[in-house]
């Protein structure tokens, strides 16, 4: 069993395997919180037509349970052996809560151009034993906009207030 493929906790939340083609030299046991630069605009997440199940999932639960209850954040997962591209870095939403247990599903990934830049950094974060996560806003899902958009970098990232806080500057 490789360790892509092993459950894992990070500051008492357990998530499940990071899957088949995630970058994991070794488990991660904290979080790095990745802030896009100072006015620089919010990444936006392509791909997320092919996961808007998985969107949906996250997001009304999210809306059902409440921030009180959960914290919404985005995980950035470096997956070397994708078919399309090397340095693809996949974007996990995930959702943690007062049960313990994470749901994580996929939403999409980093645009290639912006993936070819900072999926060293994902390495160099998950080579220290650290999960390099994103503040994340979902919009849509209603009526009028039933498709989603995910964005990262921008709003308030409501996990663990110990999480250790990178900028995308300090990592270089």
């Amino acid at each position: 069993m490789s360790l892509s493929d092993s459950p894992y906790s990070i500051q008492a939340y357990e998530f499940p395997p990071l899957g088949k083609g995630a970058y994991v030299p070794v488990l991660p046991r904290e979080f790095a919180l990745v802030n896009v630069g100072d006015g620089e605009s919010p990444w936006e997440v392509v791909g997320e037509s092919h996961y808007n199940e998985n969107i949906a999932h996250v997001a009304e639960r999210f809306r059902a349970e409440g921030s009180k209850a959960n914290s919404l954040l985005a995980l950035l997962i470096h997956e070397p052996t994708n078919e399309f591209d090397s340095n693809a870095v996949r974007v996990d939403l995930t959702l943690v809560g007062n049960d313990s247990r994470a749901l994580v599903r996929t939403a999409g990934y980093l645009p290639s151009a912006m993936a070819e830049q900072y999926f060293e950094m994902v390495i160099a974060l998950m080579d220290r034993g650290m999960m390099p996560v994103m503040s994340v806003n979902i919009l849509g899902g209603s009526i009028e906009r039933p498709n989603f958009g995910v964005w990262l970098g921008h709003g308030d990232l409501l996990a663990n207030p110990d999480t250790e806080k990178l900028g995308v500057d300090d990592l270089w």
